[in-house]
């Protein structure tokens, strides 16, 4: 790449002109107001002088926009408005976030209270002034009434029944047993009361429901007559039932009234059995209820605890089981000393010569030192000599063998004499179970033919 350099040399003055396009006006941050900031609705007042067309940019937050600003004379100002409502919606749902379950109490409440109201308006005295000077003309105000009685009288039944299980279950607790004499006056009073003013809502109810028919038997239409008829019948009926079960239960509180009464004049000088049977069958329960968790661990703890004993007990009897059973086995196969001398000697006086306790050597394996006789292995008989048995006679030489690390003996001799032969079996008796000392064939041959000689 060719670079040149150009070098200019200027005698004159030199003037230069700047052309300027656009003019930059920087303002300072303005708040914006209204509101929500940064959102529609919200407004600010720039000032900005400038001789040409200028552009705002508006910068908030993360958003930015810019906005075409006209010229004015100098001395005024631009303004840049957007009006917007606020966002109600918005409003509402957070509002509604925090009060949605408020406003279903309060809706709640004004329903009951209606409902209340329309119940109450039974027992008010304009409805049967106006029942009086203003009858009705038509059947629908008529039967709108009658419901209007019919389901008053519906729910003082249910009433009963609360009441009635309300009390049932007084007489169970044992807070009102321990409660003072005072306090059983005082909830005895209230729910005698309580069902005293609901007996004599039925019976207005159930009347004004059987009067309010009986006026107004002219306007009830031929369909609805049979029906009418069956429903003052019912009325009846629930009037009695419920006013003899609710004059029942009056009578059963106004004995534990009485009984309430009678404690409190005497109390301080008696002592009521069934509050202490209470008190302690309530302490008892505490102390049950307190130690029901740490009782039932460590019940869990001593449980696994047993479990593992008896599992260590059962391998414990099995090891032992295995091990007696080995030991039987054992004994059984092993020979008792008696029986295995017994055999010995029946050996020792055996007529036929006992087979080889190993192979003879043949050509083939005269190197072979397994399973050949070894001479240096034949027995001596000196322990014979030195006890007193030289004068026994051996044809042939006697042989000592190691089987087992047991001595087996196997003599070959001519007849002797009963003393003889039953020194040699004592002397076969206390023979050692070690191996005895072995000597070479020609000392025994020579201790044979010595032997012999003396006994000529």
């Amino acid at each position: 790449m060719t670079t040149s350099e150009i070098i200019l040399s200027v005698q004159d003055e030199l003037e230069t002109n700047v052309l300027i396009d656009d003019d930059i006006c920087t303002v300072s941050n303005v708040v914006l107001t209204g509101c929500y900031n940064c959102a529609k609705g919200a407004e600010a007042r720039i000032n900005c002088k400038s001789s040409k067309n200028v552009q705002a940019e508006i910068t908030c937050n993360d958003t930015s926009f810019t906005a075409l600003i006209t010229s004015w004379l100098d001395g005024h100002a631009n303004d840049i408005n957007e009006i917007q409502w606020p966002d109600i919606y918005h409003i509402a749902d957070v509002f509604l976030q925090w009060y949605k379950t408020l406003i279903l109490a309060l809706g709640a409440l004004v329903f009951a209270l209606l409902v209340t109201m329309s119940v109450i308006d039974v027992d008010e005295k304009a409805f049967l002034s106006r029942m009086v000077h203003n009858p009705h003309q038509e059947w629908a105000p008529v039967d709108r009434d009658l419901q209007l009685f019919y389901d008053a009288l519906q729910q003082q039944i249910r009433l009963t029944t609360v009441l009635q299980r309300q009390w049932i279950e007084l007489g169970k607790d044992d807070h009102v047993a321990l409660a003072t004499p005072a306090a059983r006056i005082l909830l005895i009073v209230r729910r005698l009361d309580a069902v005293r003013v609901t007996r004599d809502h039925i019976s207005r109810a159930g009347s004004r429901f059987v009067v309010t028919n009986l006026l107004y038997k002219d306007m009830v239409p031929d369909t609805a007559r049979e029906e009418m008829g069956r429903r003052v019948e019912e009325v009846l009926r629930l009037m009695d039932e419920h006013r003899t079960l609710l004059t029942t239960l009056i009578s059963g509180m106004e004995k534990d009234l009485l009984k309430a009464e009678n404690d409190f004049r005497t109390g301080p000088c008696s002592t009521n059995v069934e509050q202490v049977n209470a008190l302690f069958r309530r302490a008892f329960d505490t102390l049950t209820w307190s130690d029901k968790d740490k009782s039932e661990k460590r019940f869990a703890e001593l449980q696994s605890k047993i479990e593992e004993q008896a599992h260590e007990l059962a391998t414990l009897k099995e090891q032992l089981t295995s091990k007696a059973s080995c030991e039987d086995k054992a004994a059984e196969m092993a020979p008792s000393d008696s029986d295995y001398f017994h055999n010995m000697v029946e050996e020792v006086m055996g007529p036929e010569e006992p087979p080889p306790l190993v192979d003879e050597p043949s050509d083939d394996d005269e190197g072979d030192g397994e399973g050949s006789f070894d001479e240096s292995e034949v027995g001596t008989i000196d322990e014979y000599q030195e006890e007193g048995l030289d004068e026994i006679r051996v044809d042939e030489p006697m042989e000592v063998a190691v089987h087992e690390q047991r001595v087996v003996e196997w003599v070959w001799q001519a007849p002797a004499p009963d003393e003889r032969r039953d020194r040699v079996e004592d002397e076969g008796r206390q023979v050692d179970e070690q191996a005895q000392e072995v000597r070479p064939p020609e000392e025994v041959d020579q201790r044979v033919e010595a032997m012999n000689e003396e006994d000529e």
